[in-house]
């Protein structure tokens, strides 16, 4: 705590050096603004005079050439004019001296100022907390969090600053509405445009990359004022950020919560954070939207989008810095992708109902009384007809095969093939010699990847739903109601088939308890 405390004292004082040296160097160009003046009206003057000199004398040869009376001439003696010259020159210094002390004055309140605030924040920070009050240390931390944010405010507002002072130089050559890179409609469109090999918004490849907030010549360049002038007169442009500027002279309340005019910049502030409004103009978004990716290492559209976000913001920022990288000409030249090729798809479509099954184990999670916790789901791929056999958490590979003799091949017959995934019993020796003897090709899929055996996942989560409805809250007869699963399951209309599943595989149509309601039955 005394650390950062210490920090902070040492960067106000560096900060308060810092203008020290401003207002200095200020003082020393006034100053020389007003020699230099004074220099410049005595040259005038000199000129003036001995002009007003050459002109008495001409005046008086062409009154005696013609017999005009010497009178009628204004003559202008040289002490006259020697006169006229030195109130002349003291007039203007006398302003130039006033000019100056003004300045000095208002320099030497602003420097008291920020004495008088550097005296007061150091003494709200050093000041003894052990005889406080909670109220006096609530609105001391209040106020000190205050000062965090105005520090924070000004150095974003430096920043800005220096970073317009960059782009100065690149916004006097960037691309014109009519070069490539334009757009016929105030805002980018929803769709990407041709390809036309230039990215919508271009860099100047003539100009240096420098990334925001660094310096050219570790000064502010020239440029600044061609920056601010170019975003000043764009606002009159855009009619949304017009409408903002016109409700920020209204005084209107809502909008001044969010916005702020600041030397004719338009700022939105947000979470403590100002960040400049760019307004429609293609070559100020050219350059904002180049300066954060192509002059920060041409990373993708998050770290692109996270460095606009910090400094910049209009409506359409997230999709037109989205199409930018998309269209980036370097970045499709030199990235190369990372995602492997997705392999061909190969559907297994059986021809008839019993060719192909889809087996699954669905764990319950709750042990019934009979110890039963495991679903053994056997599926038919044409018809979507399921069998639901309860089976022991512990149940052998010997006892799985005699479940399926004794629940589809005694009614069904052997299937061609069976989808199922990687359970160790699935896997296991006598499975597979279980699947040759009677003609079955076996199709397991592949690790972590259960989608690729949805003929059983798609049943087990029905199962889940149905068996909520009608298991006893204790849940321990679950195995009990399987058989009425499986009927509710089976008897209604498959939404991949159109018909139910005990119609396609049974080639009629079952007999319902609701059946009995019509004439007919």
């Amino acid at each position: 705590m005394f650390r950062q405390l210490r920090e902070r004292q040492q960067q106000r004082r560096a900060r308060a050096a810092e203008a020290s040296r401003a207002f200095a160097s200020e003082a020393t160009a006034i100053a020389a603004m007003a020699t230099s003046a004074m220099v410049t009206s005595a040259q005038q003057t000199s000129q003036a005079s001995s002009s007003g000199i050459v002109g008495s004398t001409v005046a008086q040869t062409v009154s005696q050439s013609t017999g005009v009376m010497a009178s009628q001439a204004a003559v202008l003696t040289s002490k006259d004019v020697a006169i006229q010259q030195a109130a002349l020159q003291e007039a203007q210094l006398q302003q130039a001296l006033g000019q100056i002390k003004a300045e000095k004055e208002k320099m030497i309140r602003r420097r008291a100022r920020m004495q008088r605030r550097g005296a007061n924040i150091e003494e709200l920070e050093t000041m003894d907390l052990t005889n406080m009050d909670d109220d006096v240390r609530v609105v001391r931390r209040a106020l000190l969090r205050v000062i965090e944010m105005q520090e924070h405010q000004t150095t974003i507002l430096q920043d800005i600053q220096q970073s317009l002072a960059i782009l100065a130089g690149r916004a006097q050559v960037a691309p014109s509405p009519s070069g490539p890179g334009a757009w016929p409609v105030p805002y980018p469109p929803f769709s990407v445009p041709p390809v036309t090999g230039v990215s919508p918004y271009v860099a100047p490849s003539s100009v240096a990359i420098v990334s925001l907030g660094m310096p050219l010549s570790g000064g502010v360049s020239p440029g600044t004022s061609f920056v601010t002038q170019s975003l000043v007169e764009a606002y009159r442009e855009d009619q949304f950020m017009s409408e903002i500027i016109r409700r920020l002279e209204a005084k209107d309340k809502k909008t001044s919560a969010e916005f702020e005019l600041v030397n004719g910049l338009l700022f939105l502030e947000k979470d403590g954070n100002k960040r400049l409004c760019v307004p429609n103009s293609e070559s100020l978004l050219s350059l904002f939207l180049g300066e954060c990716h192509d002059a920060t290492g041409h990373f993708g559209y998050k770290k692109t989008a996270t460095n606009l976000l910090q400094r910049f913001w209009w409506p359409t920022m997230m999709r037109d810095a989205q199409l930018y990288v998309e269209t980036c000409q370097v970045c499709q030249r030199d990235k190369p992708r990372t995602q492997a090729p997705l392999g061909l798809l190969k559907p297994l479509i059986p021809e008839r109902p019993g060719e192909s099954l889809s087996m699954d184990f669905m764990d319950t999670l709750i042990t019934s009384k009979s110890g039963m916790r495991h679903i053994f789901v056997i599926v038919d791929r044409f018809s979507k007809y399921a069998r639901l056999v309860p089976m022991s958490e512990t149940a052998k590979t010997e006892y799985v095969i005699r479940m399926f003799k004794e629940n589809w091949v005694r009614d069904f017959g052997l299937p061609k093939s069976i989808v199922s995934d990687r359970d160790v019993r699935f896997t296991s020796e006598l499975w597979k010699a279980a699947a040759a003897e009677q003609g079955t090709q076996l199709q397991m899929t592949s690790g972590n990847h259960p989608e690729a055996n949805g003929q059983a996942e798609q049943p087990n989560r029905v199962v889940q739903h149905l068996l909520r409805h009608y298991i006893k809250p204790n849940q321990v007869d679950r195995d009990e109601k399987l058989a009425l699963i499986a009927s509710l399951y089976n008897n209604v209309v498959h939404s991949a088939t159109g018909v139910s599943p005990n119609s396609l595989l049974l080639t009629f149509k079952p007999r319902l308890p609701l059946d009995f309601l019509l004439h007919e039955n």
